[in-house]
């Protein structure tokens, strides 16, 4: 084989420029136990900024804990990381010794993920706080002094403190307490807090008190998305009584507090203000449920507090149908009032998705006993409703009363001649509006009675039609909703009502748009499509030379961007465009020569641009070149017009200065709300999965938010983060208060991916574990869903998501067909169809254009610049071939393929053929190793067998090299590495490669290998004990053949000898990975250098393919490809050899069953036989085996055979056997199948039954 030269000129990246970001150093990390024992000694032995990673387990601290350094705290979960004291509380409430964690003056503390549980301790404050706390994902409970003390966190100065989505259980009096004026601090500043998410349950009645949270002495902050409930003690000291929140200047003037989308519920008080009567302290509570409060929802001690409310909820009643089909009724504020359902009254759906409660006017209606909730006096109240006539109304309908003929009650009520009226009577004498407002048939009327301070009104459709002032009092004979009075059997309503609402002391308004829309107008319709995984298949997945989009039929090439656009087109023209959403869900680069376009204007990018895409997200392949290469790509997309928002929703930058610029100009965004012309509003997020980051290790600084493991090397999803991103978009949970107006639907853009099977995945588990996901677009498994997965969630209430995914390269497209009901919020109807792209479709003119336009098309840009590796075009033939090279497996227990083992061989024999030139060492390579997840392309002989560069270079395309980026003379690709193995640790890589990657979440990870011959057993799989024996072929053996091919045999691998090896940067990358696989008490695989030190530096460990120029000149690992099919099978000579690679051909011998007595009392195999052949049992044991019908041998899989059953009459028969029975002993019974069409009725696997009392059988159906 020939070693090339060549000048490396790649013209299209001469104008690329990439960052220089300087490293930044990075805090350290002590582990307790494994590093430190306790965490006080983990806090001792820090420095600032430092780490301390807990993990799980329960940890029972001495004395009290002093934070004096700016320290990171975490656990490894607030359920499992727990942390315990022997401590009691020394001095007065604010004494520093007083706290059990403390934080000093001038430092901070960041805490998150344990739980601190001060049971059996007399604790003042779990942690009180004179510098910067926050405080995250913690569970605080039992701290407790005395009847009438106790807090959870104390705040006494900083201006940035954060509680966030903390738990208070059994809090001696406050949870979070924000104390200014505290003496021996410093002011001011005064302290202040942003609380959000949290939860506190108070400890009900009794003699003691529960504030959830206090404000005093001037404390300021936000609380915002909490759930407060059961702060009612009453001190029997004082009688001071409890509630959610206090807010107080007693100790200090210019205590303030906004008080945001809480619930606050069942306590004494909900907000209570002030402490005496000259009380200045201020509060805004915007849009809290405050129901449910036993003396009141805010209470406010003195006229001098400044108190601002709007939209909070004060409890009441309701009643309501929501998806409903049933004739039950319930309040909907929770009380326990019953509703009686008289006559036919049910809910039903006539206007759409959500329901109506149907009344048909002869005996229907709902009636509850009477109730002071009834009564309203002068007080402030509202009665509001949604009311829709069956016909317009000519006689009088009631609609709803308290009334029974007697001195007090009051009635609503429509007919022809008033229109909407309200009578109501007061000790005998009425008072009464009519509004002169018609009901028109089957349409929705709103109806509202406000008390505003005396003043009653009616309000039709948010418009006052009247007013008087007189108290509102029921009979108190009960209510009654869709007739007129409680004792009398007339007057009923005919149609449909919904939202029918009762609350005292709130007067509401209705005089702006917040009315909704008939519900039958509320269904929208939309259309989705999505790409992903494209990979710069530009000109489809398959042989580059049969590529045509002329739509006639005439290649087997599946995908390519003009046939894409042909179909977005298309669908766009039918549903409209207006009504469709085009999305991409990220790896659209990286994969074939086109990679070679990312230098001027990506070809990716720029097809999204000419298809009005509405959103993109990344993959882990953007980050091949690392960040600067991500910035490199966009920013030149955005030079040349690209608009198309970047959706990276969890991407953490680390500060990369490019990416950062992206952002600043809103190139790349955390989110991306679209509000269609029919109304619905759709928010898109944009995420990058815990496996596609474990595949990135090219991304760092940027990171992904994701919990790393650092044993396995694997991440996990943060929902919390991302249920908070779902939540801010929908102004639910803790943005329940937002003033940005809610999303309709939120799609994720997800590179996360689903298995095969569908059944499991990263987007599965998202789906599973966050609430409010409406659409997953999947991406990354390369995985093609013929339907759309509909994924519950165990949410309450139900949640369901819809996934669905386009597979890989373009070779279809993924269009979804939804009707959403605004109503509900909800999506209706959904339909999916997975759209195949292939010759049948004729391309996009103007996209073809862009591809094959002379000169100025893409492909003639980039064979230009090929052209100076001498004079490579795309389409120049490189080698030949008669059969295909691809993926597929013939044998289930080696998964052996022949392009892998072409790959191994060229990266084996390339480096060889550089072995002592230029930078690289004398010392002959002995394997080669190259992972499944790395080989991206087949070569397909096609229609002329003719295979160009472009097919070469598709196979191994990935990857850039950290020393020398993909700009100017440097080509993009994975380097080759030179490294060092010790033969225990080439033992260990054989049964990663063959063994750990059966499991379908590593399948990426399985090894091909080149300069080995192994034994192995797949059924040592599960014990890590597949590999039985390890043997070298020479160097010089490029196909492994032995003294077939003229070397000698291979020779046993020795564990203590070190071997010299070559593989990819990427597979060092992933090495952590790797070794995370080992099975526990496995020492780790150490790459070595040839001094058998652990290998350091990479950079020294790089292949030089040019021995002229000085320094290494990296090759890549699709040049050695290139170089070694293009020397050993040149298209001008004899093609790929069919003897070595094809079905039949050699390299299937190099991995082998080991050769060992047969040990089964059964064994019936194939194993190379032709048909006729005999079918024995190999072990000898049972020569009656006869074979029935027409089961014989055949080889459809390549070259083993296996035995082959029609399904009409064919099976292998044996005589009665005591092999046949095991009672309770140890037995096994195993075999390979294969069914040739998926079975629907049951199919017989093997049998020993004949309907009697004993027997077994194995099937399927």
């Amino acid at each position: 084989m020939k070693i090339f030269w060549r000048k490396k000129l790649f013209l299209l990246l001469l104008t690329a420029l990439f960052l220089c970001v300087g490293a930044q150093a990075s805090a350290g990390t002590i582990n307790v136990p494994s590093d430190q024992s306790t965490i006080q000694a983990a806090i001792a032995a820090a420095v600032a900024g430092d780490i301390i990673q807990v993990a799980a387990g329960t940890y029972n601290e001495i004395g009290q804990i002093v934070i004096d350094k700016n320290l990171t705290i975490t656990g490894a979960d607030k359920s499992t990381t727990i942390i315990k004291t022997n401590f009691n509380s020394i001095g007065g409430a604010y004494a520093t010794t007083s706290p059990w964690i403390y934080v000093q003056p001038g430092v901070s503390l960041d805490l998150s993920k344990v739980t601190l549980d001060g049971d059996g301790k007399l604790l003042t404050h779990a942690i009180a706080s004179r510098g910067e706390a926050h405080i995250t994902d913690c569970n605080i409970k039992n701290i407790i002094n005395g009847k009438y003390d106790g807090r959870g966190i104390s705040f006494h100065a900083g201006t940035t403190n954060t509680v966030t989505n903390c738990n208070f259980t059994n809090i001696g009096r406050i949870g979070i307490h924000v104390r200014g004026t505290v003496t021996g601090v410093t002011y001011p500043p005064l302290p202040m807090a942003t609380i959000s998410g949290c939860t506190y349950v108070g400890k009900g009645d009794g003699d003691w008190l529960d504030y959830a949270v206090e404000f005093g002495g001037g404390g300021t902050g936000t609380v915002t998305g909490c759930t407060i409930t059961n702060c009612t003690g009453v001190a029997s000291s004082d009688g001071s009584g409890s509630a959610g929140v206090l807010v107080t200047d007693y100790y200090g003037n210019g205590t303030a507090a906004e008080i945001t989308g809480c619930f606050i519920n069942h306590n004494a008080v909900g907000i209570y203000i002030g402490y005496d009567d000259d009380d200045e302290s201020t509060v805004a509570a915007t849009g809290n449920d405050l129901t449910g409060n036993t003396d009141n929802g805010i209470f406010t001690m003195s006229d001098t507090v400044n108190l601002t409310e709007s939209g909070n909820t004060w409890g009441g009643f309701g009643v309501s149908s929501n998806d409903e089909t049933s004739a039950v009724f319930s309040d909907d504020y929770g009380s326990d009032k019953v509703i009686t359902a008289n006559g036919n009254v049910y809910h039903e759906n006539p206007f759409g998705a959500d329901s109506a409660i149907a009344f048909d006017g002869t005996g229907d209606y709902l009636s509850l006993v009477g109730s002071p909730d009834w009564n309203f006096g002068t007080e402030d109240f509202t009665i509001d409703m949604w009311v829709n006539f069956q016909i317009q109304p000519t006689a009088t309908q009631g609609i709803l009363g308290a009334y029974n003929q007697g001195l007090n009650g009051y009635y609503l009520y429509c007919n022809a001649a008033d229109g909407f009226g309200l009578h109501v009577k007061n000790n005998g004498v009425w008072s009464i509006i009519t509004s002169h407002v018609p009901a028109l048939a089957g349409q929705w009327h709103h109806l509202a009675i406000v008390g505003d301070g005396g003043t009653v009104s009616l309000l039709v459709d948010g418009v006052a039609t009247g007013s008087f002032t007189a108290p509102v009092n029921s009979a108190g004979t009960g209510l009654v909703i869709g007739r007129l009075t409680t004792n009398l059997n007339n007057y009923y309503f005919n149609g449909h009502m919904d939202e029918v609402r009762i609350v005292k002391d709130l007067a509401r308004t209705f005089d702006s748009g917040d009315l909704p829309n008939d519900p039958s107008e509320d269904i929208v319709t939309l259309t989705i499509l999505q790409t992903s995984d494209l990979h710069h298949h530009a000109s489809g997945y398959g042989p580059y030379l049969d590529y045509s989009a002329d739509g006639l039929e005439n290649d087997d090439v599946v995908g390519g961007y003009a046939r894409l656009a042909t179909l977005i087109n298309d669908v766009r023209t039918k549903v409209g465009a207006a009504n469709t959403l085009l999305v991409d869900s990220g790896d659209f680069t990286m994969g074939t020569p086109y990679d070679l376009s990312s230098g001027v204007y990506d070809i990716s990018l720029n097809f999204f641009q000419q298809m009005d895409y509405d959103a993109i997200t990344l993959g882990n392949h953007e980050f091949d070149w690392t960040p600067d290469g991500t910035y490199a790509i966009i920013n030149y997309g955005v030079t040349n017009g690209f608009s198309v928002p970047v959706v990276a929703s969890n991407m953490v930058t680390g500060g990369h200065v490019g990416l950062n610029a992206l952002i600043t100009a809103e190139k790349i965004v955390p989110e991306k709300v679209i509000e269609l012309p029919s109304g619905l509003k759709v928010g898109i997020l944009g995420l990058l999965g815990p496996g596609a980051n474990r595949d990135a290790p090219s991304a760092p600084p940027v990171t992904f938010g994701h919990t790393y493991d650092d044993q396995t090397g694997n991440y996990s999803w943060d929902y919390s983060s991302i249920q908070a991103k779902v939540d801010e978009l929908k102004n639910v949970g803790a943005y329940a208060a937002d003033t940005d107006e809610p999303v309709d639907m939120v799609v994720v853009l997800s590179h996360s991916g689903v298995s095969g099977d569908y059944s499991d995945g990263d987007d599965i588990d998202l789906a599973k574990n966050v609430t409010g996901i409406d659409i997953i677009a999947s991406g990354h498994a390369h995985t093609a869903t013929n339907d759309k997965i509909v994924v519950p969630n165990t949410a309450t209430p139900a949640w369901e998501t819809l996934i669905f995914s386009p597979g890989e390269y373009g070779e279809a497209l993924s269009r979804l067909d939804l009707t959403f009901d605004l109503t509900n919020g909800k999506i209706d109807t959904a339909d999916f169809t997975l759209i195949p792209v292939d010759d049948t479709i004729e391309g996009d003119a103007f996209i073809r254009g862009l591809l094959e336009t002379e000169t100025t098309g893409y492909n003639d840009k980039i064979s230009t610049g090929l052209a100076a590796l001498e004079g490579v075009e795309l389409d120049t033939p490189v080698t030949h071939t008669g059969f295909p090279l691809d993926m597929s497996v013939s044998n289930p227990a080696t998964r052996m393929t022949n392009l892998g083992s072409l790959c191994a061989d060229a990266v084996r024999a390339t480096a060889n053929d550089y072995a002592g030139t230029g930078d690289n060492a004398v010392t002959p390579f002995d394997l080669a190793v190259v992972a499944k997840g790395v080989i991206r392309d087949d070569i397909l002989p096609g229609k002329t067998g003719v295979i160009p560069f472009s097919d070469i270079y598709s196979v191994l395309p990935l990857g850039a090299s950290p020393w020398a980026p993909p700009v100017g003379a440097n080509l993009p690709g994975y380097p080759l590495m030179s490294v060092y193995l010790y033969g225990a640790d080439i033992y260990k890589i054989c049964e990663l490669g063959l063994s750990a990657s059966l499991n379908p979440a590593y399948g990426s990870f399985y090894l091909n290998f080149s300069g080995l011959q192994i034994g192995y057993d797949v059924t040592g799989a599960a014990t890590f004990s597949g590999v039985k024996s390890l043997s070298l072929y020479q160097p010089a053996d490029t196909f492994c053949q032995g003294s077939a091919g003229g070397f000698l045999d291979p020779v046993p691998v020795l564990p203590a000898t070190l071997y010299h090896g070559v593989v990819d940067l990427y597979a060092l990358q992933l090495m952590n990975v790797a070794n995370g696989l080992l099975p526990p008490g496995v020492d780790d695989i150490v790459p070595m250098d040839a001094e058998g030190n652990p290998l350091v530096n990479l950079a020294a460990a790089r292949i030089d393919d040019d021995d002229v120029t000085s320094g290494i000149q990296e090759l890549k690992e699709w040049e050695a490809l290139w170089e070694f099919v293009d020397a050993e099978f040149p298209n001008a000579g004899d093609p790929i050899d069919p003897a070595i690679y094809g079905p039949a051909g050699s390299i299937y011998n190099r991995i082998a069953a080991p050769v060992a007595p047969v040990t089964a009392d059964l064994w019936v195999r194939s194993d190379i036989k032709a048909a006729g052949d005999p079918i024995v049992d190999t072990t000898g044991n049972h020569p009656d085996l006869t074979a029935l019908g027409n089961a014989d041998h055949e080889t459809p899989f390549g070259v083993d055979s296996a035995l082959v059953f029609d399904g009409s009459g064919d099976y292998l028969s044996l005589g009665n056997h005591a092999d046949w029975n095991f009672a309770s002993n140890d037995f096994t019974i195993d075999m390979w199948v294969n069914f040739e069409i998926q079975p629907t009725a049951t199919q017989g696997i093997l049998g020993a039954y004949n309907q009697g009392l004993n027997g077994y059988y194995l099937y399927c159906n």
